[in-house]
């Protein structure tokens, strides 16, 4: 059992079925996903990342160009440093006064000088006058590049010239060569190209390999070592530290450039991250306003999205939200569409859906001009008020006007469909209680009151193509209104039960509405948008002509029809696109500062340390997929080192014994962590044996400590590899009385001397240990996770022993190789001793890995902070996500839902579908109007409302459970609640139906629950029938689905004939219940308005 659960614990380990189980994250403008590479950096064709997108492309290398600016400007204040240490030199450094040579005038690098003593100080001018000319120009251009902010690739390129042509006009004003001479300077040129100067790869690597064989041939071509035996050796040894170097670099350039491209790739992630919250913040701003108006919105909005959380999360909230207002002194229209049903009939859904969305449309738009506030769309029948939120003293008459222009609004119908359609207008005065009903996943919001029901009465009391007002609404008006006797109680058993007086408005000869500016600019507005946006349509895709024509009438208004726009629109992720790449080229490329550059408030950018812990924590606890690779570099170069030591040092039992327990002990290590590359085959993962390694591997990987730990180890070894064979070195000298080394004179050391041989203990070609404690120090770059402070000190102390060993221990191995090179050549051969030069260098070398390393980990820092900050965008984008959905849900059902929340901004168009075999359900309850009173005790009818909130939570909380996920809320009405079933096949047949019926008993249990919490006794009357619909979203602006046609409006009338507590339906959809086992019983022939006499069923639950 335990090493099963060893086996279990590796294989989930391995990543194997993790990987299986999740899908991949999308790459975004990569041809890899960065993310990945340290799963397969041993592949360098995956390391070199290219954007797919030239345009990112093209944005990255100024990115590189940019953030590289500054290595650029360190190079010449390098070159300038060197120039003035050159130049310091010339005048303190001390002079052989020992080498003889007679008093003549030679030439040296071209110029005459008389000499009448021994070496003087003229003997150096012509190598001083190149690096001092050098500095001017370097200093110059360090000046031009730090303020001019293009052309960097002409400076990158001057630069590396002007490098070139300094390290060869410094080797040929040298009148005495060897093929060693400033080889250093050569390596310090190639390493600085690699990594300071903003160059591709490609440029570099051809420029520095060509420079590097051009160096090669030209020194072995002039040389002129008096022993020509080993020429040889100094050329393979130059070889092969010229070979590490360009490894050494070219490797450090693609981790560099892993790390800079890992920046640019979470720069525009967290960029589109914000653009796509962004969106998503739009929509849901929109969604929500498309159920509640602004006066409601911004104080639901947190409430909402808090709920949404909560129900993402699993948590059940407790007693409902109720937000409910009482308004005084308002007035409501209801205005319904007299031959609608025959106008549909005539029409597809596209058709349909488009004339409804141009008409209602354009009521929004004269609701706004009027001040009034659209309340919600009852299929062909649209109410609004005016009065909410705001007070208004004229909220009659602007009901009045708008009801008359909605008169006037349907002419254009009649007059292009040739149908007899018109508007009935109903207006009251009273107040309303406004507010929302209704569960976080089905929010509608309404107004009550008597006042309401009234209106509703007036509408349907009133005269096709009249408004119908009531006495209320008539005292408001005042005088500005002719009217007639309305006589509204004769066509209306509430208006008469209720003794309303009613009235109706005289036609206007001139109509005001009809001439304010307001609803003409209003009218063009609509001809404007009327084919901005394209309809889309399930049954077609594509727009009706006939149906665009009626629509654009219906708002031209006499306004001249505009051509229909011939722009494409994008898609949404074209767009988003488009945008992405606008903001990222602004956010990399503009004058602002990247917090890269600036000050940032996550870092303390003198140390690039994060102020906050946890930020540190994490990021130490990051694995470093590509620490092996430091570690085969590192291995690399330290073989190196010992190659070029036993060519050109003595080969002794030191060399050779230092260098195994080195190469061992970080071949061990390179393994160690190379092992968790095992895990990838199945037959590996399965083998108990490599289990411990594997784990072990692991481990090593995610453990910070270990890693700096092995790291200055390894580094530790290399730097010790390229000085210790110098201990063994014999260099000549004799101690002195006082114990001191007193190196050999000039003299001495021509007797001393002999026939170069590598077995020899007789360093004579002591740079080439320079050389390689030079390539010993470059190895730290490519750590380039380790904290450039601890690479700093690494370096700070081994450039301090490096110099106190050639400085002090070892100093007579370097004056020696210059009394060898002075006595061989006249006094201008070398202008100031190799030690110094080397000490130089040494020095140039450290300060230019200072810089590398600070960018390196600032880099490598910033990129974290970005991951962070994506990572978190993300999960606030997943978030809105669901959350829009949630709300979306709210309003449409779900396929509707993800047509709207998946397209570009430019393509909100219309939406429509066609239904054969949708089942409807109405649900009242009957008696709840006589429950509702607007008294003290029930604080103005609000607590009446309470209890109905609680109502159609319950009901909604009914329908998120998974039986019911197939039935769609439409909506409430007052208290009424409309759903439907069938917009999907989740159920095979006609089965939605029956499940629609079980929901509908469900929804009698849950009211049954109440009435005993509350000792109330209300009843459901519900209303279900079946077949054919037109369903479709409309207004742009504000998106409302509903659904229309003859079997929504027989479902209507099959509750409204009803009687309390009971389900009934029709016959053909009694015939369906029954077959699939429900009780029904037949009541008879009942009156349904417009239909004549149907028979209709009840329905009794499922047989037991």
């Amino acid at each position: 059992e335990t090493r099963k659960k060893l086996f279990l614990d590796l294989y989930f380990r391995c990543g194997r079925m993790a990987d299986s189980l999740q899908p991949a994250a999308p790459s975004i403008g990569l041809t890899e996903d960065i993310e990945d590479v340290g799963e397969r950096e041993w592949r360098f064709g995956i390391l070199k990342l290219k954007f797919k997108n030239k345009e990112f492309e093209k944005l990255y290398r100024l990115f590189f160009e940019k953030v590289n600016r500054s290595l650029l400007v360190v190079v010449c204040c390098l070159m300038v440093f060197l120039g003035a240490m050159y130049f310091l030199n010339f005048l303190v450094q001390g002079k052989f006064e020992d080498i003889p040579f007679d008093n003549a005038t030679v030439t040296c690098g071209g110029f005459d000088f008389a000499y009448e003593g021994n070496i003087a100080d003229k003997g150096a001018l012509p190598p001083l006058l190149v690096f001092i000319i050098s500095m001017v120009i370097f200093a110059i251009l360090a000046v031009v590049i730090a303020l001019t902010k293009t052309l960097l690739t002409f400076f990158s390129c001057l630069v590396y010239s002007l490098l070139v042509v300094t390290h060869y006009t410094y080797y040929a004003v040298l009148n005495h060569h060897t093929s060693s001479d400033i080889f250093g300077l050569m390596m310090f040129i190639v390493f600085v190209t690699y990594t300071m100067i903003p160059l591709t790869l490609r440029v570099s690597t051809t420029l520095n390999v060509t420079f590097s064989i051009f160096h090669i041939v030209i020194t072995a071509v002039l040389a002129d070592d008096s022993q020509s035996d080993v020429i040889g050796h100094k050329i393979g040894a130059n070889i092969l530290l010229l070979f590490a170097t360009h490894v050494l670099c070219i490797c450090y350039y693609y981790i560099s450039e892993i790390g800079l491209r890992k920046i640019f790739y979470q720069t525009k992630a967290v960029v589109l991250s914000q653009l796509t919250i962004q969106k998503q913040l739009d929509k849901r701003n929109r969604l929500v306003r498309s159920v509640l108006p602004d006066f409601l919105a911004d104080s639901f909005q947190e409430h909402i999205m808090a709920h949404s959380l909560d129900q993402l999360g699993g948590k059940s909230g407790g007693f409902h939200k109720l937000q409910i207002k009482t308004y005084h002194n308002v007035s409501i229209v209801f205005a319904d569409i007299v031959g609608f049903t025959k106008l549909s009939s005539g029409c597809t859904a596209q058709e349909l859906v488009e004339i409804l969305n141009a008409l209602f449309d354009r009521f929004d738009k004269l609701a706004e001009n009027f001040h009034c506030l659209r309340i919600k769309i009852l299929g062909d029948c649209y109410y609004c008020v005016s009065g909410i939120p705001e007070a208004t003293s004229d909220h009659a008459v602007n009901c009045v006007k708008m009801g008359l222009a909605m008169v006037e609004a349907i002419k254009d119908v009649q007059k292009h469909t040739g149908t007899d359609v018109n508007m009935r207008v109903g207006v009251h005065t009273g107040s309303a209680l406004s507010g929302v009903l209704g569960s976080m996943n089905k929010l509608q919001f309404d107004v009550w009151s008597d006042d309401v029901t009234a209106a509703n009465h007036m509408e349907s009391g009133g005269l096709p193509g009249r408004v119908h007002i009531s006495e209320f609404t008539a005292k408001a008006l005042g005088d500005q209104f002719q009217l007639e006797p309305g006589n509204g109680e004769e066509r209306d058993d509430y208006l008469r039960d209720h003794q309303i007086k009613t009235y109706l408005v005289a036609v206007p000869e001139n109509p005001e509405i009809l001439t304010e500016e307001s609803v003409s600019q209003s009218s063009v507005n609509l001809v404007e948008n009327q084919h901005a946006t394209v309809g889309y349509t399930k049954d077609s895709g594509r727009p009706s002509v006939l149906a665009s024509v009626i629509a654009a009438q219906i708002g031209m208004m006499g306004v001249g029809l505009r051509r229909p726009s011939t722009n494409v629109a994008m898609s949404g992720e074209e767009e988003l696109e488009v945008e992405t790449l606008t903001k990222f080229k602004d956010t990399m490329l503009g004058d602002a500062n990247l917090s890269f550059f600036g000050e940032s408030e996550e870092l303390y950018k003198s140390v690039i340390i994060y102020k906050d812990l946890n930020v540190i924590k994490q990021n130490m606890s990051r694995p470093d997929k590509l620490f092996k690779l430091y570690l085969l570099i590192s291995l690399f170069c330290f073989v190196f080192i010992y190659a070029v030591q036993t060519i050109m040092t003595p080969r002794t039992y030191v060399l050779l014994g230092t260098f195994f327990p080195g190469f061992i002990s970080i071949s061990i290590f390179l393994i160690l962590y190379s092992l968790h590359l095992l895990r990838r085959h199945s037959d590996v993962c399965g083998n108990l044996t490599f289990m411990p390694l594997v784990r072990l591997s692991i481990y090593l990987i995610s453990n910070y400590a270990v890693r700096v730990a092995v790291s200055v180890g390894t580094i530790a070894w290399v730097m010790f590899a390229a000085m210790i064979n110098m201990a063994t070195c014999e260099s000549g000298d004799h101690p002195g009385s006082d114990g001191s080394c007193n190196c050999t004179t000039y003299q001495e050391f021509t007797n001393y001397t002999s026939k170069w041989s590598a077995s020899s203990t007789r360093c004579q070609y002591p740079q080439y240990f320079f050389y390689c404690a030079l390539l010993a120090m470059m190895t730290t770059v490519v750590f380039t996770r380790l904290n450039w402070i601890i690479k700093s000190a690494i370096n700070l102390v081994a450039a301090s022993i490096y110099t106190g060993v050639i400085l002090g221990a070892r100093n007579c191995l370097f004056d020696n190789f210059d009394r060898a090179v002075y006595g061989l050549s006249i006094p201008c051969s070398q202008f100031f001793q190799l030690k110094i030069q080397a000490v130089i260098l040494l020095w140039c070398l450290f300060f230019a890995l200072l810089m590398i390393g600070r960018q390196d980990t600032l880099t490598n820092r910033i990129a974290y902070l970005w991951q962070l900050k994506n990572k978190k965008d993300k999960e606030d984008n997943r978030l809105l996500e669901e959350v829009n959905l949630l709300l979306v849900r709210n309003i449409m059902p779900d396929h509707v839902a993800h047509h709207f929340l998946h397209q570009g901004q430019q393509s909100l168009g219309l939406y429509s579908e066609s239904h054969d075999d949708v089942c409807v359900m109405f649900a009242a309850i009957p008696n709840f109007s006589e429950f509702y009173n607007e008294s003290e005790v029930n604080n103005q009818g609000l607590e009446c409302l309470r209890l109905l909130n609680e109502i159609i939570n319950d009901f909604d909380d009914i329908l998120l459970k998974k039986k019911f996920s197939g039935i769609q809320k439409v909506k409430t009405i007052g208290s009424t609640y409309m759903a439907a079933s069938g917009f999907h096949k989740k159920h095979p047949g006609l089965q939605h139906v029956g499940l629609m019926a079980d929901y509908a008993q469900a929804m009698m249990q849950g009211l049954a629950r109440i009435n005993k919490d509350s000792f109330n006794d209300f009843q459901l009357s519900i209303g279900i029938n079946h077949g054919p619909i037109v369903a479709g979203v409309i207004g742009a602006k504000k998106p409302q689905y509903d659904i229309w046609g003859n079997t929504v409006n027989v479902a209507s009338r099959m509750y409204s004939t009803n009687l309390p507590g009971k389900l009934q339906v029709t016959e053909h959809t009694a015939m369906i219940l029954e077959e699939q086992g429900f009780l029904i019983e037949k009541r008879g022939e009942v009156f349904v308005k417009g239909k004549g006499n149907l028979v209709t069923y009840f329905v009794n639950g499922r047989a037991r």
